[in-house]
């Protein structure tokens, strides 16, 4: 499915124009699976899918469609770096004081930043629980939740806040919830205890090869294939 083509499931045309911009031209399976899901309807949704599926760009979409509309969103991330990065992505791309579309702000255990009167908060699990936990003036009613790698549910170390979160956020009353997570094996356990659609793609749009070099002959294993497949009379691709 073409880029232009996510005006006929409700994708604002700036936000179209700003993805071709960005050299975008087709959407992943994930993404397109997730159009059709609702994703710009307000279906929450929990999307299971292989790294380099798209994932990032289904909560962008999600995140600027709300914003567009005068709505606000949190974007919910693992890792203080994985939080700064996506900061800097909105910041960059949406918050930019020539042409600004919304605020974009940051809360981690470093540092926050901007304010969140509309548009979008980037935030790690532990930050924005211990907001939620201290600030009468929180409020997600109505707010897009943007859930990134929430398969942290199941780690031992962190999954207790991370659970902790969410049954806040599902005892609130969100506009919108969009959980994004890895291929897991209980994900429609997952999806069911959050109240969202799932939808799970195995499939990669890109796909990923294993292989193995020495002195001139190497091997090669497509992931997730058994298939191995002898190379020879070349040099290994450059690290």
């Amino acid at each position: 499915m073409k880029i232009e083509d996510g005006k006929d499931f409700g994708v604002h045309s700036d936000l179209i124009e700003k993805l071709l911009s960005r050299g975008l031209t087709e959407f992943t399976l994930a993404q397109q699976q997730a159009l059709k899901g609702g994703l710009v309807s307000g279906e929450s949704l929990f999307i299971s899918a292989p790294t380099s599926g798209g994932k990032t760009t289904i909560a962008e979409i999600a995140a600027v469609q709300t914003a567009l509309k005068g709505g606000k969103s949190v974007y919910l991330l693992s890792h203080k770096a994985l939080a700064e990065e996506k900061y800097k992505l909105f910041s960059e791309v949406y918050g930019d004081k020539d042409d600004k579309w919304f605020d974009v702000a940051i809360s981690t255990g470093d540092r926050i930043e901007g304010g969140w009167n509309n548009g979008i908060l980037v935030a790690t699990y532990e930050k924005f629980l211990s907001m939620v936990s201290t600030s009468d003036d929180l409020v997600i009613d109505g707010v897009l939740v943007i859930a990134d790698e929430i398969q942290l549910l199941n780690d031992e170390s962190r999954g207790a806040d991370v659970e902790t979160l969410c049954t806040k956020i599902k005892l609130s009353d969100p506009a919108q919830l969009i959980c994004l997570s890895a291929t897991v094996n209980n994900s429609n356990e997952l999806a069911s205890w959050i109240g969202a659609t799932e939808i799970r793609v195995i499939e990669r749009d890109v796909p990923l090869s294993q292989q193995i070099w020495y002195q001139g002959s190497g091997f090669e294993c497509d992931f997730g294939e058994e298939e191995i497949k002898e190379m020879r009379g070349g040099s290994h691709p450059p690290l």
